[in-house]
């Protein structure tokens, strides 16, 4: 199940049925007013819990005794439902008392702690952040007021669960029982029965509550809640410390021992000391709990009546009919992408190529490339899928972006420095994805949402400046960087994990790659699954982005053999040997089995021996055979993956995508070059099995369709178009007039069945090499004319004859020249995008380009527009960018005015026309329109 604000959470069964796991992003899934003038940054957590929460000791009073103490503890000690780390009310080293150093009595108190000390920099949410950069985490110290609004408090009533402390027990808000106001036990205005002990927690049978019979309480003043912008919060004059502390001070909690402390991973809090095994299991929070592994699996961990015990009880969350209902769900599916490199579509006879202008490759039969096909047959055949550019760099940039690779940032600069007055150029060394595409994509759009991102493979477009920034100075090829910097490049461009990277080809590197590796589809089809195995356990939905570096370049011969440059083995990878249990099984023999069996009892794959053998059946020659070869090893790997998410029940779940980046007759954009298979199989979306779709797509559209199917809404820069609705059958044609392929200064225009190439005559395109352009009778003619129903080939040039769809045709490629490929960088919106979840929305906001660093005066301080955004000149643009500045460089007490810049119109004229809202030291608030920063 999942919460809010990149929140998931499971209960682990079978032999770990006693963890809950959370991962969770660390930032709110709701507005917060106004940011703390310390821009929060996302965090990653990832932590176990008890499902079955023990005390330390034989009892309540025993565990109290023995209470783990928590006053100096930094960081998180709990998460609350939407995310957001839950703190103590201790700032940290910090002069208390007053007296100008800190010493020893510098005690943390009712009268100084982190809300007397710091409550003036937390947001009408009840958060904060611990510092001035927007690496620090967002958190609370007291009752998160914005997340009880969206959960239902109500005045007289109990107050929703907001979280979970690492003990195991819940955390809840500030009213208790019948509503009445939590407070330590003794102090002024605390009830003589509902009231609350050292650690802030209360200890009761009460099951209307919830069956744990202990949880904490996060105590403060708050009021009846109706939207979510909440009243103020606890203020920091000391009369208000009757609420101290505010938060968990303490915990009674710990993890279990025996064989069931072995199950945590390292994954629970370091503090959570080992149970005593003396307690009494029986007589501690539940009774007649069996906590072994035969829990059945469809509870989770947990008892028949407590599987929702987030929802904690009927007088927790209340809607206005009184009812309770989980307040949080989600149905993302997962993703995967599986691109190999150069896979030729007229390999198999039923893959719908074009027509053959006279390669003459080899075909196989239908069980070398069964894996492939079945993703087909239990889904969708695109008959008319093209990559959007016939090189592989320029097609992985425009995947990638859902915009053509002329728009790519790099490929611009490259362009001005060398090309004068032309439309941007798309060649492999142009085509990298680095400064806004880095952020402006489907990984960072997918990560924003909550979805766990991990590329596996070929990445091909890392940028030299990026390499070299990140203290990589090569000289001939990206291989000569360490392997760290490799993965380090790929996550830059939003993917949480990078494994089995090859950075870049292998049959232009050299020396470098031919002593030590070649391609190695075990590491790579290990490290996916690993992967999404991992997502799978913490409840995350994941997007793998997969890529085979075969069967490129015709030399898998290489790696399956132990003749031409090899051997090469299943340990022998660009980030060394590995000795990871999985490749011992097969290191150093060609006729052993990688062992997958920790991750799946069914995956497996061919060995290397098998795989070469088999070529020879439909193959002959070492060229021949290395791609027949190739093509299958592609397959078991595939295969691998689908038997995995199979036995795991994710298959269905899961939008399977299999497709190429570019055909045979590379650097061109003739149908044998730009043409690609395209299977899609995702049952739980609507797509039936057989179905066929014979509408003109591209893998731009698949940033779009991803997004549609996923249901996000918002704004992102694409140029391509979802195809959702054709593949599930709810409308049988797309709406668009047009598709486009570039290579070099060539462009293709394809409307309907009618092809029009232009080839600049003023920048030659000399990348092809002869043995595939010399098959074109045309190449080199600046205006190309082909009628695609009769001539796949592309071998009569109509353009003479049929002048009416010439001229049409060199309309829209007219139109692609000025509007798109000619200096158009991304991104002329920003992305923006939400994932409806529930009843709450999970919302990312990315800038939409520079302002100046520092703009002028404006309310006696200084605005720190860095992280401030631009758009196109008249686009509205949501902007979120909270300044301030610091005089005395203490954050414990950020003591001057801010700034929050929450709306605005930009133009080339006068730059920034923004609302603001003005925050200082006394917390007045006031609005300003129109206030202009240039």
């Amino acid at each position: 199940e999942s919460f809010g604000g990149s929140v998931h959470h499971t209960n682990s069964a079978g032999a770990k049925a006693v963890r809950r796991n959370i991962v969770a992003g660390g930032c709110p899934n709701h507005e917060w007013y106004p940011v703390n003038l310390n821009c929060a940054g996302g965090q990653s957590y990832s932590v176990s819990i008890p499902a079955y929460p023990f005390f330390n000791g034989a009892s309540y009073e025993d565990a109290l005794a023995a209470a783990t103490d928590l006053s100096e503890q930094g960081g998180d000690v709990g998460l609350t439902l939407n995310g957001v780390a839950i703190y103590t009310a201790w700032a940290g080293s910090y002069d208390y008392d007053g007296d100008g150093d800190i010493d020893e009595d510098d005690v943390m108190s009712e009268t100084s702690n982190a809300v007397t000390a710091e409550g003036e920099t937390f947001d009408r949410c009840g958060g904060h952040s611990s510092g001035s950069s927007a690496g620090f985490q967002y958190h609370y110290h007291i009752p998160p007021t914005c997340l009880l609004a969206q959960l239902g408090q109500y005045i007289g009533q109990h107050s929703p669960q907001v979280g979970w402390m690492y003990d195991g027990f819940p955390v809840y808000g500030p009213f208790g029982p019948d509503g009445v106001q939590m407070i330590k036990c003794g102090q002024t205005g605390a009830h003589e029965v509902y009231c609350l002990d050292a650690c802030n927690g209360y200890y009761s049978d009460d099951e209307s509550i919830d069956v744990f019979k202990y949880r904490y309480y996060m105590s403060g003043n708050t009021t009846d809640q109706a939207s979510l912008r909440a009243s103020p919060l606890p203020t920091s004059d000391p009369v208000e410390s009757s609420f101290f502390p505010f938060t968990p001070l303490c915990s009674l909690g710990c993890k279990p021992s025996g064989a069931n402390q072995n199950n945590w991973e390292g994954g629970v809090a370091s503090w959570l000391p080992v149970c005593d095994t003396s307690a009494s299991v029986a007589a501690y929070t539940r009774t007649s709990v069996d906590l072994d592994s035969s829990t059945p699996s469809d509870e989770g961990g947990l008892r028949s009546g407590v599987v929702d015990t987030y929802i904690a009880g009927a007088n927790s969350i209340n809607n206005a009919s009184g009812t309770v209902a989980p307040i949080y769900s989600t149905s993302f599916p997962n993703v995967l992408l599986f691109q190999p490199d150069d896979m030729y579509q007229a390999y198999s006879d039923h893959w719908h190529s074009p027509a053959d202008p006279g390669f003459d490759l080899p075909t196989t039969s239908y069980e070398a490339t069964y894996q492939i096909d079945r993703i087909g047959l239990e889904g969708a055949t695109f008959t008319r899928a093209y990559s959007a550019s016939g090189l592989c760099a320029p097609s992985r940039v425009a995947l990638l972006t859902g915009r053509y690779a002329s728009r790519g940032e790099h490929a611009i600069g490259k362009t001005a420095s060398n090309y004068a007055d032309t439309h941007t150029r798309v060649t492999v060394p142009y085509s990298k994805l680095t400064g806004a595409d880095s952020s402006h994509n489907l990984a960072a759009g997918l990560g924003s949402v909550g979805f766990r991102t991990g590329a596996f493979g070929k990445w091909h477009i890392a940028a030299e400046a990026d390499l070299n920034a990140m203290g990589c100075e090569y000289s001939s090829t990206e291989y000569e960087c360490d392997y760290a910097i490799a993965q380090q490049v790929v996550q830059q461009a939003g993917f949480d994990v990078a494994e089995a990277i090859f950075i870049a080809n292998l049959n232009n590197c050299g020396t470098t790659c031919s002593d030590s590796f070649s391609h190695n589809m075990e590491w790579l089809t290990f490290e996916a699954i690993t992967f999404m195995a991992d997502a799978l356990d913490a409840s995350q939905p994941f997007f793998a982005y997969v890529n085979p570096t075969v069967p490129h370049g015709s030399d898998a011969a290489n790696s399956l053999t132990t003749w031409n440059d090899g051997p090469y083995f299943c340990a022998a990878t660009p980030a060394g040997t590995i000795t990871d249990d999985w490749a011992q099984a097969c290191d150093g023999s060609m006729t052993a089995t990688a062992d997958f069996s920790s991750l799946c009892s069914t995956c497996t794959m061919a060995t290397r021996n098998t795989i070469w053998s088999s070529s020879s059946g439909s193959c002959s020659g070492t060229s021949d055979r290395s791609l027949c070869s190739g093509i299958n090893w592609v397959d078991e790997s595939l295969g691998a993956m689908y038997d995995f998410l199979d036995e795991r029940a994710a298959l269905d779940a899961t939008m399977i995508m299999v497709f190429s980046d570019n055909g045979h007759a590379k650097a061109t954009v003739y149908e044998w070059g730009v043409r690609t298979l395209l299977h899609v199989r995702y049952p739980d979306g609507g797509i039936a099995a057989g179905t066929t779709v014979n509408e003109l797509v591209s893998t731009i559209d698949i940033v779009p369709t991803i997004f549609d199917f996923i249901g996000l809404s918002g704004t992102y820069d694409t140029n391509g178009v979802s195809w959702k609705a054709i593949a599930d059958g709810s409308t049988t044609s797309l709406d668009r007039t047009e598709i486009i392929a570039e290579v070099a200064h060539d462009i293709a225009v394809i409307r309907h069945d009618i092809k029009l190439i232009f080839q600049d005559s003023t920048n030659a395109n000399w990348i092809a090499t002869s043995g595939i352009y010399s098959e074109y009778d045309h190449w080199h003619t600046e205006f190309q004319l082909y009628n695609l129903t009769v001539d796949e080939g592309e071998t009569t040039n109509l353009a003479d004859s049929d002048t009416d769809s010439l001229s049409t045709l060199q309309a829209l490629l007219e139109s692609h020249l000025v509007a798109v490929a000619t200096n158009d960088g991304c991104c002329s919106v920003p992305m923006s995008l939400s994932a409806t979840s529930g009843s709450s929305e999970i919302t990312t906001f990315y800038d939409c380009g520079a302002l100046s660093e520092y703009a002028p005066e404006y309310f006696g301080s200084k605005i720190d527009a860095s992280d401030c955004t631009a758009t196109v000149e008249g686009t509205e643009c949501a902007v979120k960018c909270a300044t301030g500045w610091d005089d005395d460089g203490d954050y414990g007490v950020q003591d001057t005015d801010a700034v929050e810049c929450v709306g605005g119109v930009w133009t080339s004229a006068s730059g920034w026309a923004l609302t603001c809202l003005h925050f200082d030291h006394s917390h007045s608030y006031s609005v300003t329109a129109g206030a202009t920063v240039s």
